[in-house]
C-alpha cells in the first residue's frame, strides 16, 4: 500500500467516524463536521438535495474544510472533465457518476473505475468509492461522500497491468507439463512455454509469430487453420479442440491434442489467444489398435446371422457393427439410424408398441444388479428373438461396476410354425372385427328400441294429458291417471336401461347451470307425495333448515332424478308409517336424507344394491317391480357431480338414504332472470301472430304435437315427411318456427334440414328455428341433430311445460316477446 492509500484510508476512517456521530444533525451541518484529503485521494460530498462540496482548492493536505461548490455541479464536473467509462468506449450519463448511483441506489459504491479526460486531453483511469451517509436518528438519506483515486494515465495503466497478468501467466505456464502458448488477435504466436522448446528443439527465433507452422505435419496443417479461423471468426468463439502432429527434435511426429480458448473484451472483442498442448500419442495407438480390433470383428460378424450390441446404463444402444436383425417392412440402414446411440427401449416401440417386454425386464433387472445372465424370447413385428444377456463390468473409482449390458441376438422365428402364427393372428383379428360389430349392433339395438318403445309411450303420455284437458268426471279422471301412472312406470323402466347403458359407455352428460335447491326437492315432494298419500302414509319434506335462496352450480335434471329415485323407492318399501325428506348442510355439502319406516334390510343385502340388474332378493322384482337399476345410476350420478350417496338400513326398522351434493354457490342474477318469464297466460296472449310447421310422421304424435302447441295459442300446421315440409315451405309466406321429427319414411329431418340450410329455394327460410323432436335418446343424436343445422333438441315424450319453456326461447330469438 502506498503512502498516499495510507492517508486516505485514514481520512475515509476519520471522515466515516465523524459521520457516525451525526445524530440527527441535518446535512447542512456536515460540511461543517467532515474534512478531506486534498492530496492524492479527494472526496467529493454530494447533498440529498444534489448540492456538491469539495476540498478547498485553496488549502493542502489534510483536514481541509469542505467548500460548497456554487451553481450546477454537472455543470461543474463537466467543466473541469469528461467522465468515460473504463474503456473509454463512451461518455458516461451524469446518473453514472459515483456520487449520482449512491443517491439513486441508495447504497454504497465500490471497485468502480471510470476513466476521465481533463483539460489536457490525457486520459486517465480513476477508482471510485461511495458511500451513503443516512441521519442516525431518523433514517433519513442525507447524502453521498465519494472518493476518487486517480490510477494515472491509460495507456500506462493498462501496460502495468498487462505486465502484471503477464508474469504471473508465464510463471504458470511454465510450471505445468503441457506445453503453453499464447498468441495476439490476429493470431500470431508471442509467447511459448519451456516445454515447446524442450519437445520441438526450436528457439524464439523460429518459433514466434508465425515460424511455429514448421513443426505441424504437412497434413494436418490446412485442417488445424480451417478449425481456428471458423473459431476466430464466429461471433461466440469459444473453446477450440482438435489434434495435430508435432514434430519431435529428432525427427518424429507425435499426435497432439490442441486445446484454444480467447480472452475476449465485455464487447466481445479477442483480446488474446490462449492455447495447449498434450501428447496423446499412446491414447491415439490404443484408440488405433481398438478400431483395428473392432474392424477384424465386425468382419467376422458380418458372416454371421447374429447381432451383437451393447447397451449403456443409460438405455443407450451401442451397436458392434454386426449384421443387425432386420424387421420386416425395414431396412438394414433404417435399423442403425433407429437404434444407435439412442434409448432401446424407445427405438423398440417405434416399430412395434409392445416393445420386447421379457428382453425389458431382463436388461433392467442386470442393471440393477438383481441377476447375472439371462437369456429371452420376445415376439417382435412378427418375428420371434432369442436374446443372450450378460454384465458388462468395468471399473469405477476402484470398483467392480456394471457398466452396461452385452447382448447376443438372433431370429429364431423359424422354429416357430408358420402356420401356428398366422392361424393365432387370424384369430385375433377375427376376435377384434366381432368386438366391434358386437358394439355397433349394440348402439344400433338401442338407438332402435329407444325410438320404438318410447315413440308409442310418448303417445300414451301425450294422449293422456289432451285428454286430462277435456272434461271428466272422477271416475274418468282416475282412469287417466291410471294410463299415466302406467304409462310412466314404463317410460321410467325405458330411461333405467338407456342411462344405465349410457353409464357404462361413459357417455351420460352433465349440465353445470344455476338451479335452487330447495326448489328442486320441494317440487319432487309435491309430485310424489300424492302417491305416498294414496297409499296412506305420513309423508314431509322438509327445507326449513337452509336458506330459501340456496343456489348451486350443478345438474338439476340429474340432481332431482337421484331424489325421485330414493323417495320413489321408499314408497315402494314402505307399506305404513312415514317417509320424510329433509335438507341440511354439513361440512361443506348440502346433506339430502330420505328416511322410510319400510321393511329395511340386512348388511349383505344392503351390499348387493350398488350392483346393476341385482334387487334385494328374488321376490322384490315380483313383489314390488323395478329393474335393480336405480341405485345404480344414481350412486353413479351422485360421484359424478363430486357428491356422494349412501345407504343405511336395518330389517324392520326401515331405510335411510344419505345423498351429498357439493355446495358450488351460484349467481343468483341468473335465477332472478329465469324467474322473470311471463307467466303462461301472458305469454297464450301474444303468441297469436307465431306460426309453427309441424313435421312429424307418427300420426298419434302429431296429434299430440298440434294440440299442445295450440294449447299455447300458436298457429299450427302439420306435414308428414321431410318432402312435405320443403314443397309447403315453397308456398308459404311465414313460418317462424318449425318442429322437426327425425326418423321419417320419404325425407327424414336431417336431409330437410339441411335443405332448409344449403339450398337456395329456401333461403327465406335459412335463419328459421329448427327444433329436433325425436324418441331416440342415445349419445351422438343431439351431436347429430346440431351437425345437420337444427337449433333445439327436444326428447318424447315431452313434458307440456317443456314444451313451453321451447316454444318461447326461440319466439324471443325471432324477436318477438
Amino acid at each position: 500500500m502506498s503512502a498516499s492509500d495510507s492517508v486516505g484510508s485514514s481520512v475515509r476512517n476519520n471522515v466515516s467516524s465523524k459521520l457516525s456521530r451525526l445524530g440527527a444533525a441535518r446535512f447542512a451541518q456536515l460540511r461543517d463536521a467532515v474534512y478531506f484529503n486534498a492530496g492524492e485521494v479527494p472526496g467529493f460530498l454530494f447533498s440529498a438535495d444534489e448540492k456538491l462540496y469539495a476540498p478547498n482548492s485553496k488549502k493542502k493536505g489534510v483536514n481541509i474544510e469542505a467548500v460548497e461548490i456554487p451553481g450546477d455541479p454537472k455543470e461543474w464536473f463537466t467543466s473541469m472533465m469528461t467522465v468515460w467509462d473504463k474503456e473509454f468506449t463512451r461518455k458516461l450519463d451524469y446518473e453514472e457518476y459515483p456520487s449520482v448511483l449512491v443517491l439513486r441506489r441508495r447504497g454504497d459504491v465500490k471497485n468502480y473505475r471510470v476513466g476521465l479526460i481533463h483539460d489536457d486531453g490525457v486520459k486517465h483511469l480513476a477508482d471510485c468509492e461511495g458511500e451513503a451517509v443516512w441521519d442516525t436518528e431518523t433514517d433519513e438519506l442525507l447524502g453521498s461522500l465519494v472518493y476518487v483515486r486517480d490510477l494515472g494515465p491509460y495507456e500506462e495503466v493498462l501496460y502495468r497491468e498487462h505486465q502484471q497478468k503477464l508474469g504471473s501467466h508465464e510463471m504458470i505456464c511454465q510450471s505445468v507439463p503441457h506445453m503453453m502458448w499464447t498468441a495476439n488477435a490476429a493470431g500470431n504466436v508471442d509467447f511459448f512455454s519451456d516445454a515447446w522448446y524442450d519437445f520441438t528443439g526450436l528457439t524464439p527465433e523460429t518459433s514466434l509469430g508465425s515460424a511455429w507452422e514448421a513443426a505441424i505435419h504437412p497434413e494436418d496443417k490446412d485442417n488445424l487453420w480451417e478449425v481456428f479461423n471458423e473459431n476466430r471468426a464466429s461471433a461466440d468463439a469459444g473453446l477450440l479442440a482438435t489434434e495435430s502432429r508435432y514434430r519431435r527434435h529428432d525427427g518424429v511426429y507425435r499426435w497432439m491434442s490442441v486445446r484454444v480458448k480467447p480472452v475476449k473484451r465485455d464487447s466481445g472483442q479477442v483480446l488474446k489467444w490462449y492455447g495447449t498442448l498434450t501428447d496423446i500419442e499412446e491414447i491415439v495407438d490404443m484408440r488405433t489398435e481398438a478400431e483395428e480390433q473392432t474392424k477384424h470383428m465386425t468382419n467376422v460378424l458380418a458372416q454371421s446371422s447374429i447381432s451383437m450390441f451393447r447397451i449403456s446404463t443409460s438405455l443407450h444402444f451401442q451397436s458392434f457393427k454386426s449384421t443387425p436383425l432386420v424387421v420386416p417392412g425395414q431396412t438394414t440402414e433404417s435399423m442403425i439410424d433407429t437404434f444407435e446411440n439412442n434409448d432401446v427401449f424407445q427405438g423398440l416401440a417405434k416399430f412395434d408398441k409392445r416393445g420386447m417386454p421379457n428382453f425389458e425386464a431382463r436388461v433392467r433387472a442386470i442393471l440393477a444388479g438383481k441377476i447375472e445372465v439371462a437369456t429371452t424370447e420376445d415376439e417382435y413385428c412378427g418375428i420371434v428373438i432369442r436374446t443372450r444377456l450378460m454384465p458388462d463390468i468395468g471399473d469405477v473409482a476402484g470398483s467392480r461396476t456394471v457398466t452396461g449390458v452385452l447382448a447376443c441376438a438372433f431370429d429364431i422365428t423359424d422354429l416357430h410354425q408358420k402356420a401356428q402364427l398366422e392361424s393365432e393372428n387370424a384369430r385375433l383379428a377375427v376376435e377384434e372385427r366381432t368386438a366391434k360389430e358386437h358394439n355397433r349392433l349394440k348402439s344400433q339395438f338401442l338407438a332402435h328400441m329407444s325410438h320404438e318403445i318410447r315413440t308409442p309411450i310418448a303417445g300414451v303420455i301425450g294422449m293422456g294429458d289432451l285428454l286430462t284437458q277435456t272434461t271428466l268426471d272422477s271416475n274418468q279422471k282416475e282412469l287417466v291417471d291410471c294410463i299415466h301412472i302406467s304409462a310412466n312406470n314404463l317410460l321410467g323402466i325405458v330411461n333405467d336401461i338407456l342411462d344405465f347403458s349410457k353409464v357404462e359407455a361413459g357417455q351420460m352428460q352433465f349440465e353445470t347451470i344455476p338451479f335452487n335447491l330447495p326448489s328442486v326437492i320441494q317440487e319432487k315432494g309435491r309430485l310424489l307425495g300424492h302417491t305416498a298419500e294414496k297409499k296412506m302414509l305420513n309423508f314431509s319434506c322438509n327445507t326449513d333448515e337452509v336458506p330459501n335462496d340456496l343456489n348451486l352450480m350443478g345438474d338439476p335434471s340429474k340432481t332431482g332424478q337421484v331424489i325421485s329415485n330414493l323417495v320413489t323407492n321408499a314408497i315402494k318399501f314402505t307399506s305404513k308409517g312415514t317417509i320424510e325428506i329433509k335438507l341440511t348442510l354439513k361440512d361443506g355439502y348440502a346433506l339430502v336424507v330420505v328416511q322410510d319406516t319400510g321393511v329395511g334390510m340386512d348388511k349383505a343385502t344392503l351390499a348387493r344394491l350398488f350392483e346393476p340388474f341385482r334387487q334385494g332378493d328374488s321376490s322384490t322384482a315380483r313383489l314390488y317391480g323395478g329393474t335393480g337399476l336405480g341405485l345404480v345410476i344414481s350412486q353413479n350420478f351422485a360421484k359424478r357431480m363430486g357428491g356422494s350417496l349412501d345407504l343405511e338400513s336395518e330389517p324392520g326398522v326401515g331405510t335411510k338414504a344419505l345423498f351429498t351434493i357439493p355446495l358450488n354457490y351460484a349467481n343468483t342474477a341468473a335465477l332472478q332472470r329465469k324467474a322473470s318469464i311471463p307467466a303462461d297466460k301472458e305469454r297464450k296472449e301474444d303468441n297469436g301472430a307465431i306460426h309453427i310447421l309441424i313435421v312429424e310422421d307418427n300420426a298419434i304424435n302429431q296429434k299430440i304435437a298440434i294440440g299442445s302447441v295450440r294449447k299455447l295459442g300458436y298457429q299450427v300446421t302439420a306435414v308428414w315427411n321431410g318432402k312435405e315440409a320443403l314443397e309447403y315451405l315453397l308456398k308459404s309466406e311465414k313460418i317462424d318456427i318449425i318442429m322437426m321429427d327425425c326418423q321419417m319414411p320419404v325425407m327424414d329431418g336431417y336431409q330437410a334440414t339441411n335443405a332448409i340450410r344449403n339450398d337456395t329455394k329456401y333461403v327465406r327460410f335459412k335463419d328459421v328455428p329448427i327444433i329436433a323432436f325425436t324418441a331416440s335418446t342415445i349419445k351422438g343424436d343431439r351431436e347429430k341433430c346440431e351437425e345437420a343445422g337444427m337449433d333445439d333438441y327436444l326428447s318424447k315424450p315431452y313434458p307440456a311445460k317443456v314444451l313451453q319453456e321451447k316454444l318461447f326461447k326461440w319466439s324471443r330469438a325471432q324477436g318477438r316477446e
